[in-house]
């Protein structure tokens, strides 16, 4: 396998499941980063987070085929480079070769004239990230399906090894998360999107939406049900998307069912959004109980299509897709410039986050750990994932500058509390 054969392709299987592979020019995939999507990264992650994880995988690949240590050693054997067998019989990278795969990765360039051209830190991180999860996998063979035995206090030390090593060029590599809205943009949103209300912000019947509502009236259900999903019980915008009508609230069962369905006949969808994180429930609360309902009632300004198995249909009865997703955001954000930043469902979704975890922290004075249990639960993040910590600090450093202004306030102003 050349350094300039290896590619990150899409494969098709029978059983229509669409899932990436990192393979050579001849189309043969390396067997051991198959393995490692098909038995445990599918399970955990969207084809859009797996395509970048093999990208990293791919310069792990092309390390090995030029790094000093590494590939001297495999000539001295008579034989060419390949990584698929020495990680298969166990081969752990020692601390110099993990050295020279960090420089390898921080110094690789698209341009062949610049070839040492640092990347940026986000990228660094990003690509060292994917391997070391790749070569955390790869050291135990009860994972990868060897039969050869390997005490559990060696993995355990390998994988110490990598986190030393690799860890510090991952912190700070994180992309910027949008800010979540205000308290003032988001209580804006909610009376443009949400039907009119009475005393107590009762729901009015039948339903009727306000002048300032930017949607088309055979749209405004639909999108308020969105906003609910997405605004209240923090879903992905993957999540809403891949909703059917067999994940929804029935007799006996007062939530929706967040599934992952990597082979779904139905899905007919180019990208196809797949449910990105761990699968889950969603309690249903009153106003998103309401909104269901009048979704789906035979008559009205709800679903179009009634033969469809996804509860998110566009106008002609498709399942929405992606684009027909950012379109309602949009919508809000041009048609009322003055009173929203940029929305998009990533900043519902942080908004969701923040609120959560400000109510565990500050209100509830909940432990740090178990707020950030309970969050990850929630938020349906992965048990290892260090996402949900954002939060959890964000409602920390809250509760703290919050107690500073009232120590502010008692030394300086006393009990006058109008000065």
């Amino acid at each position: 396998m050349s350094k300039s054969s290896l590619s990150v392709r899409r494969v098709r299987f029978d059983t229509g499941e669409v899932e990436p592979a990192l393979v050579d020019e001849s189309g043969i995939p390396a067997v051991l980063p198959l393995r490692w999507v098909m038995r445990k990264r599918r399970l955990d992650a969207a084809v859009n987070t797996i395509e970048g994880d093999l990208r990293g995988v791919a310069e792990l690949y092309e390390w090995a085929l030029s790094a000093p240590t590494l590939a001297d050693e495999l000539r001295g054997r008579g034989r060419r480079p390949n990584l698929d067998e020495d990680l298969a019989a166990g081969r752990q990278l020692s601390p110099a070769e993990l050295e020279s795969l960090i420089d390898f990765v921080r110094g690789k360039s698209k341009n062949a004239a610049r070839p040492r051209e640092l990347r940026s830190p986000a990228t660094i991180g990003n690509r060292l990230g994917s391997i070391k999860m790749f070569l955390e996998w790869a050291a135990n063979p009860f994972e990868r399906g060897s039969t050869t035995n390997v005490e559990t206090g060696e993995i355990k030390a390998y994988k110490d090894r990598l986190a030393a090593t690799i860890d510090p060029y991952r912190r700070g590599s994180a992309s910027r998360r949008p800010d979540p809205l205000s308290s003032q943009e988001d209580e804006q949103l909610r009376t443009v999107v949400f039907p009119e209300r009475g005393p107590g912000g009762r729901i009015l019947m039948p339903l009727r939406f306000p002048a300032r509502n930017p949607f088309q009236a055979s749209s405004r259900i639909r999108n308020w049900l969105i906003y609910l999903l997405m605004r209240d019980s923090g879903l992905r915008r993957s999540e809403v998307l891949c909703l059917m009508l067999d994940d929804l609230p029935r007799p006996g069962r007062e939530y929706i069912e967040i599934r992952r369905r990597p082979n779904n006949p139905a899905e007919t969808r180019n990208p196809a959004p797949q449910v990105k994180g761990m699968e889950g429930v969603i309690p249903v609360g009153p106003a998103l109980k309401i909104a269901l309902r009048a979704y789906q009632a035979p008559r009205g300004t709800g679903r179009r299509k009634m033969g469809s198995p996804f509860l998110i249909t566009s106008r002609n009865g498709d399942p929405l897709s992606f684009p027909g997703l950012d379109a309602i955001w949009d919508t809000v954000t041009k048609h009322l410039p003055d009173d929203f930043p940029p929305l998009s469902s990533h900043v519902l979704r942080h908004t969701w986050a923040e609120e959560v975890a400000t109510d565990l922290i500050v209100n509830r004075k909940e432990p740090q750990e178990n707020a950030l249990a309970m969050l990850r639960e929630a938020g349906r993040w992965s048990p290892g994932s260090d996402t949900p910590l954002h939060y959890i600090q964000n409602a920390l450093r809250t509760g703290v500058n919050e107690r500073i202004r009232q120590r502010q306030h008692a030394t300086y102003c006393g009990e006058n509390t109008n000065t």
